[in-house]
């Protein structure tokens, strides 16, 4: 009863010579003096000795893993506190065999965890609340999915991290030594990937698709692919990516198309030029051009190769639509739509009247107009427009002699239009065309 039990528990944890009696003693002293165990065993495993103790098992059983931990400048009350994570008895209980087992596991964790906490932006915490932390952190930063990351950087530690991450299932002691390995010889090329996934997405790009995309449209995407960040399967990721790359190269391919039409016609569009020269492009376009028409309406979805194949059709053909620029050829062939070859001369010289008239009648732009909806308003145009001028006509044709209206008659029956009205009119007067 009179056993000194500090001085008997500083020689356990030195590794010095006790006998059976002095343990017994010893406990029987604490036992007698607490009627707490565990008030008890905290007085007997104060911190220091427990410190202490540890690391002199460490330093004489464990060198290497000692050895590491100096290096690393990692408390040895740290890696008692992993350790302990890993062993499911109480700290005073621990056996020898189950420290040795577990001390390289713990030395890996506290090495990935300093490397989350580094990540995190904190100290290195309760390891499951850091991961959890971590998690949050690549999620709103880094946004693309680890998984597709290791894919495309060939860095497996990432795979690694993202079942860590994800906490599908606790990760295996060799792998959580192949993630610790790989954090210590690319931790820097490990950062980097998680803080820049825009970079090596383009580069990803570039080398697979041969396709050059700005860095801040790769930014604006991650947001949409952040959705992804934790799904073990990465297919879906990747058709997205592709569909976002054809995307890209269909819009450029539309812009380069437009450069090329503002260039022959002086318009950024087929709907503009319309507008401004008040006619539907598709009636003066040969058909074969309408395609082009297409592509550039609002939610086209022609084909890329269609695209550039209408690209290489403007490039070549560029001088057989020199026309789209010269406003008097553009309306006779409007003019040669709507009316007979012989009105086309007369109502020239009207055609901005006719346009008004038009489009006063259609509420909508010229570029969606139809031609069954359009010719009848000419023709009504043209009635009207003839009402005007009909009394003159008249008078003009009272001062003619009977030759010179019998020309002019002979003249009109040569055309079936004006003729099958010549027609009418003769049976009118009682006199057969037959």
């Amino acid at each position: 009863k009179t056993a000194d039990y500090k001085s008997v528990a500083q020689k356990i944890f030195q590794g010095e010579e006790t006998t059976p009696s002095e343990v017994v003693k010893s406990l029987h002293r604490l036992l007698s003096e607490k009627s707490s165990i565990v008030d008890t065993i905290n007085r007997f495993f104060n911190k220091s000795i427990l410190e202490r103790g540890f690391e002199i098992f460490l330093e004489k059983e464990l060198p290497q893993i000692y050895n590491e931990l100096k290096e690393k400048e990692i408390e040895i009350e740290e890696f008692a506190t992993y350790v302990g994570r890993l062993l499911p008895e109480e700290r005073y209980i621990w056996r020898e065999r189950s420290v040795k087992e577990h001390a390289k596991e713990a030395l890996n964790e506290i090495i990935i965890a300093d490397f989350l906490a580094g990540i995190a932006g904190s100290e290195r915490v309760d390891f499951p609340a850091l991961v959890s932390k971590a998690l949050t952190i690549l999620r709103e930063k880094t946004k693309l999915n680890l998984l597709f990351l290791a894919q495309i950087t060939g860095e497996k530690a990432l795979e690694k991290l993202f079942y860590l991450l994800k906490g599908e299932s606790s990760l295996s002691p060799e792998d959580k030594e192949f993630l610790a390995s790989e954090i210590d010889s690319s931790r820097t090329k490990l950062k980097d990937i998680l803080e820049n996934p825009v970079k090596y997405l383009k580069e990803y790009i570039y080398k697979e698709f041969n396709t050059e995309i700005p860095p801040h449209l790769i930014s604006s995407k991650l947001k949409e692919l952040e959705k992804f960040f934790s799904e073990s399967s990465i297919f879906i990721l990747e058709e997205e990516i592709e569909k976002f790359i054809k995307e890209h190269n269909v819009s450029n391919l539309k812009l380069k198309l437009q450069e090329e039409w503002k260039r022959i016609t002086d318009t950024l569009t087929p709907k503009e030029w319309s507008e401004r020269n008040r006619i539907p492009i598709s009636w003066i376009l040969p058909e074969k051009w309408h395609l082009i028409v297409d592509a550039f309406e609002e939610g086209s979805s022609i084909e890329m190769e269609k695209l550039k194949e209408l690209l290489s059709w403007l490039e070549l053909e560029e001088k057989s639509l020199i026309y789209l620029k010269d406003k008097d050829e553009v309306n006779r062939k409007f003019l040669h739509i709507l009316f007979s070859r012989e009105l086309v001369p007369i109502v020239e010289p009207h055609v901005r009247k006719l346009k008004d008239y038009l489009q006063g009648r259609l509420n909508k732009s010229p570029h969606y107009w139809q031609l069954q909806e359009i010719k009848p308003l000419a023709e009504d145009f043209l009635r009207k427009e003839y009402e005007k001028i009909k009394d003159m006509v008249k008078k003009s044709l009272h001062k003619l002699d009977r030759d010179s209206l019998l020309s002019i008659v002979l003249r009109l029956a040569e055309e079936a239009e004006t003729g099958l009205k010549v027609i009418k009119i003769l049976e009118e007067e009682g006199v057969s065309a037959k």
